[in-house]
């Protein structure tokens, strides 16, 4: 017996119109699947009790008042469902469908088919899962955006800064409203067309100012993530809103996107090796380009793409590619978690538990009463909430350490401060005898150099962390040195700035950062000498800048950096000391206390990377991803 017939055979059957037969379908008198594509197909058995009602003698509306007066008796009820409809609809649950084309009808069937399917199974109204996915991200990214400070972006975009400012604003609200609204809308099934467009618009629109934004900044890979999300909603704004068919579903939505994720990220590797911050990874992609390049686009994006075909979609292999892809995601949040890119990490756990429900979903055949969506709605929204909290947690406590960090290098900067001041009060206190001396008086106005270095080593042993100390005449000429250096001896230091300024002052002095002439950074300390009140030397001492760097480390700690810069802004210590913008490899902002001294007049700078005193929850962070 034939078992399936088209919707325009079987209007010739009845000897009614197209229209009739759709009517007949929305209100359950006749039994349809759906073969192929989309297309609809009546269950011939479904027809037999009207077959033999039609009097082909008679019009079309004759007939059509005889159809309508027929009812389906439970023997034929028996047999409709012995056929085992894929969609099988019953009087109460869809509305008339009496106008339109035939394609419009359809398309108003498809809408309604969710509602009169008794199980969401894999391909068949699961397309309900994507759009969760979409509008728990949206609402993600809104309370990340309105909680940290992942929206306070550099604007230095093409768009003017207040109009930056005001968009930063307004759009976390935009995400997080509207993503609520549609969670409730989808959940009583009440999105009528005209808003869903409207929404996957001003998504489109609001993700895509983000992915602008981030990108054109270089401030984190959020962007890998609004931009996929960009060119799903705009396929699907192009392709029309309702699902196309048998092969449009969960998993063929999701793999698109999951797709263009990894494309996008991979594109980015290429490109710029260090652009996600992790200088290994990026030492390996730019050794290895052609490698990595060959394994990304040519094996594992091929396989993705594979699997969101129609047959791949339906393939139990799936897991191959998804289970390591969901794996590589939640490595990343953790990752992203660390460095500080909230919006990321939501975004790539999130994906992550979406791609291992998808494995799920796929092998375990699982079912969905239509009647429990709402159960199933709040399952998904809690689970995004709990991702949500956790990084607030985490965010929170990391917020805790930074604070007691600074506290704790506010001590370190005060007791540095202090070690200093004694310090410069134990040089002067030792300077200040020797230089009024009435022999060293003499041995300068003799000249007499053996004396004079004999001198200068005497004042080098009382004070200890100390360079050099250097004797010099009236002219500038060096007569004595300590330690001994024949380049030094005899040289002529007239035009130094520290001998220059103590001469003009006639006070004791402490220069700014110099080179000596053995090339190493340096900081004169003098002390005038006096005869009759007039000038005729000074006493210089060079301060050792490495073991004044190693004591002040001690006071500090081992967890800080930490430079001096002098009233020329020239740093006391290495030039590369602050200049380190990775810790573990991974690129990080700072957090630190910058006090100034009055005498001298340096100004003091510690700070650390914010990722290694917020590693400290990482290990939380591990725990809430692994749960």
């Amino acid at each position: 017996m034939k078992r399936y017939c088209s919707v325009k055979e079987a209007s010739e059957l009845l000897g009614v119109s197209t229209n009739t037969i759709y009517k007949y379908l929305s209100e359950g008198k006749l039994g349809s699947r759906r073969i192929g594509k989309g297309k609809i197909k009546i269950i011939y058995s479904s027809l037999e009790p009207y077959i033999n009602t039609v009097d082909h003698g008679l019009d079309v509306d004759q007939n059509k008042q005889r159809v309508n007066n027929q009812s389906i008796t439970p023997d034929t009820r028996k047999e409709i469902l012995a056929a085992k409809p894929k969609v099988f609809q019953t009087p109460n649950k869809f509305s008339e469908v009496e106008s339109g084309t035939p394609s419009d009808q359809e398309n108003k069937l498809e809408q309604q088919e969710l509602k009169g399917t008794k199980v969401i199974t894999v391909g068949k109204g699961d397309y309900l899962f994507f759009r969760i996915f979409k509008l728990l991200m949206s609402i993600g990214f809104g309370i990340i955006l309105l909680t940290t400070s992942f929206n306070k972006l550099d604007p230095k975009i093409i768009i003017d800064e207040q109009i930056s400012q005001l968009l930063s604003m307004i759009f976390p609200f935009v995400l997080l409203i509207g993503g609520s609204l549609g969670i409730i809308m989808a959940v009583y099934n009440k999105v009528s067309k005209t808003v869903d467009i409207a929404g996957h618009i001003i998504f489109a629109f609001v993700l895509g100012y983000y992915s602008y934004v981030y990108y054109s900044t270089s401030q984190g890979a959020f962007f890998i993530f609004t931009f996929a999300l960009t060119v799903v909603l705009v396929d699907h704004l192009i392709r029309g809103l309702t699902p196309l068919g048998a092969d449009d579903n969960f998993s063929s939505r999701f793999s698109k996107y999951l797709i263009a994720v990894f494309v996008i990220t991979g594109i980015l590797f290429m490109k710029q090796p260090y652009y996600f911050g992790s200088v290994w990874i990026g030492d390996i992609v730019e050794a290895n380009k052609s490698i990595v390049g060959f394994a990304w686009f040519g094996l594992f994006i091929p396989v993705l793409i594979y699997f969101a075909t129609p047959k791949g979609v339906r393939s139990k292999y799936l897991y191959i590619a998804y289970i390591p892809s969901g794996i590589l995601l939640v490595l990343f949040a953790i990752s992203f978690a660390g460095s500080l890119e909230w919006g990321t990490a939501y975004a790539s756990y999130l994906t992550g538990i979406f791609t291992f429900f998808l494995v799920s979903w796929r092998l375990m055949k699982l079912k969905v009463n239509p009647e429990k969506l709402g159960v199933v709605f709040i399952v998904f929204v809690w689970s995004s909430l709990a991702i949500l909290f956790a990084l607030i947690a985490v965010h929170i406590s990391q917020d805790q350490l930074k604070k007691n960090a600074i506290q704790d290098m506010q001590l370190g900067a005060n007791e540095v401060i202090d070690s200093i001041n004694d310090t410069f009060t134990g040089y002067h206190s030792l300077m200040i005898p020797m230089a009024g001396s009435e022999e060293l008086v003499e041995i300068i106005i003799e000249d007499n150099r053996e004396s004079a270095i004999g001198k200068a080593k005497v004042m080098y042993d009382q004070l200890g962390d100390v360079r050099a100390v250097l004797i010099l005449n009236e002219e500038g000429y060096a007569i004595g040195v300590y330690p001994r250096n024949e380049m030094i001896q005899g040289t002529n230091f007239s035009s130094r700035d520290y001998f220059v300024k103590t001469k003009e002052s006639y006070s004791q002095y402490i220069s700014p950062v110099f080179k000596n002439v053995l090339n190493n950074k340096s900081v004169g300390l003098t002390e005038p000498v006096f005869k009759d009140n007039k000038l005729i030397g000074v006493l210089v001492v060079g301060i050792d800048l490495s073991a004044m760097k190693q004591n002040f480390q001690q006071l500090i700690g081992s967890s800080y950096q930490f430079d001096i810069e002098d009233l020329n802004g020239t740093s006391l210590f290495d030039d590369e000391m602050l200049n380190e913008e990775e810790v573990d490899g991974i690129k990080s902002s700072r957090i630190g206390v910058n006090t100034g001294l009055s005498y001298p007049e340096w100004r003091l700078t510690i700070d650390v990377s914010e990722k290694s005193i917020v590693d400290g929850a990482s290990g939380t962070n591990f725990f809430i991803s692994t749960f």
